[in-house]
Order: structure tokens, then C-alpha cells, then sequence
């Protein structure tokens, strides 16, 4: 997959020309660097940042759908477990750091559930991998 460089006023991202043609109305990639803005850029990288953080949702939600119940945040100081709501909802996300519990979540989808987890900053944790739920 052949890719480009988009600069903006304080980034520079890196995207396919597939999807830069996708997004853009240039008849080709070589029309569209030659005559992007930074504000074009900035407008790019806010919808490539939209594009990818749907793509890891659901890759989220399939990992849940499969069974995945345990979860640790991007610092790897919280751990989280997925279970049935003890309050009468459908689902419950319950997250606790090495003094104890923190917070919980409900939503009454798996799909909401995974927005609520992925925006908590958590990812699936593989069975042993975990150290604070025991």
C-alpha cells in the first residue's frame, strides 16, 4: 500500500493515497499535494484521526462480541472487567487500580459498551497479563 505525508500547521501524518483520494476531490494524489492548504491538512487529519479511532472501535466491539472480558488501560495502571450489571441493566464495566475500584460503566449494548471502555483508554488484556484482578 503506497502511502503519503500530509503536513498541517503542528503535525505531519502519514495516509494511503487510497484513502487520500477517497476524502479529497483532487483527480490524483500528485494534483492534491501540489495544492492542499494546511488548513486542507488539518481538515484531513481531524477526519483520518475520526477514520481510525471508528476502525479500533470495531475491532473492540468484534474482540467483546468474541468473548473478551478483561481489559487494561493505555497506562497499565487500571485493569477493567466486562460482566452482566448488577443494576438491572444489560452490561456493566467495572475498573479498579492497586487501591481498589475506581468507577463503573453501564451501557445496554456491547457496541456502546465498547465506545464507553475504548474512551476510558482501555484495551483487551489476555488472561494472565493482568496483575490488580486476580
Amino acid at each position: 500500500m503506497e502511502t503519503v505525508e500530509i503536513n498541517t500547521y503542528d503535525n505531519v501524518f502519514e495516509v494511503s493515497k487510497q484513502w487520500l483520494l477517497a476524502n479529497t476531490e483532487a483527480d490524483s494524489v500528485e494534483e492534491f499535494l501540489d495544492t492542499y492548504t494546511w488548513d486542507e491538512g488539518e481538515w484531513l487529519y481531524f477526519l483520518y484521526q475520526k477514520d481510525e479511532r471508528e476502525f479500533e472501535i470495531g475491532i473492540l466491539t468484534d474482540q467483546i462480541k468474541q468473548g473478551y472480558r478483561l481489559f487494561k488501560n493505555n497506562g497499565h495502571t487500571q485493569e477493567g472487567l466486562l460482566h452482566d450489571s448488577s443494576k438491572k441493566t444489560c452490561y456493566q464495566f467495572s475498573y479498579f487500580d492497586s487501591h481498589g475500584a475506581v468507577g463503573d460503566l453501564e451501557a445496554d449494548t456491547l457496541e456502546k459498551m465498547a465506545v464507553k471502555i475504548y474512551n476510558l483508554g482501555f484495551q483487551v488484556c489476555s488472561v494472565g497479563h493482568h496483575k490488580i484482578l486476580k
